[in-house]
């Protein structure tokens, strides 16, 4: 799963610095190999969803609800508490109901509309991503990984164009890498 997410990132970084943060994110892999995965993902996700600067939620205020709600499941996982499969089921249809309602309204002519759509489904996706039993076929493996870090960074696309997004993925890249550090650090 860690390779996984390493994966996701590097797919979205510029083909230049794909190389480097490989051999770079390979080395995180080895030296992370006892890292708790679920609370690493956890702690990934919140910060793609609801921190002041980077989270998804600063482009989507009338979706905060059901985007926190998904938020505060991954921090239950990060205080000990693992949810229940329906839990994450029931908050990420939520999420993908708002997007879903977004799309279909063909009277919106808003220029935000796609970066609201985007922050609604990196939403149902982190959600799926903690599902047991998933059959979505976008949710299966690291399929799923891509579709939450893609949706956040095409939402930063969408909100301010190819260099907003580039600079997301800079940060989310650094993010992965002080969350690798942290976990390190306090053996979890």
């Amino acid at each position: 799963m860690f390779s996984e997410i390493a994966e996701a990132i590097g797919l979205e970084l510029q083909q230049s610095e794909t190389e480097v943060f490989s051999h770079q994110a390979w080395l995180a892999t080895i030296a992370g190999h006892n890292i708790d995965i679920p609370l690493f993902w956890s702690k990934l996700v919140i910060w793609l969803l609801i921190d002041t600067t980077y989270g998804v939620v600063r482009y989507y205020p009338e979706g905060r609800k059901e985007i926190e709600q998904v938020a505060s499941l991954f921090k239950q996982v990060t205080e000990g508490t693992k949810p229940i499969d329906n839990t994450w089921e029931l908050a990420g249809n939520k999420a993908r109901s708002i997007a879903v309602a977004l799309a279909g309204d063909r009277r919106n002519k808003s220029r935000d509309v796609y970066q609201k759509i985007k922050a609604g489904m990196c939403a149902y996706f982190a959600a799926e991503s903690m599902r047991e039993k998933n059959l979505n076929p976008y949710c299966q493996e690291n399929l799923v990984y891509f579709m939450v870090i893609s949706g956040a960074i095409q939402t930063y696309f969408e909100a301010g164009g190819e260099e907003l997004a580039y600079q997301v993925t800079v940060a989310v890249k650094d993010k992965f890498f002080d969350l690798i550090w942290e976990s390190e650090i306090s053996g979890g």
